[in-house]
């Protein structure tokens, strides 16, 4: 298994969670060193690790309105 190497900043990133087939936009912590799932109403309040992840793509640019 590939080491996951973990964003330095806060911010949104684009992670595949495992057995998920799409990638989810979660908030990253570096604090806690954890991944909030945005928009998935399931028991992860707790946020997501390392060992609940596949892959951390790109951080998400959020646009400034």
């Amino acid at each position: 298994m590939t080491e996951i190497k973990l964003p330095e900043k806060d911010g949104w990133y684009w992670v595949l969670i495992c057995d998920y087939n799409n990638p989810t936009p979660c908030w990253y912590m570096n604090s806690s060193e954890c991944f909030i799932p945005g928009g998935i109403g399931d028991s992860s309040s707790t946020g997501l690790y390392k060992d609940d992840i596949e892959r951390i793509g790109p951080e998400i640019d959020v646009p400034n309105f």
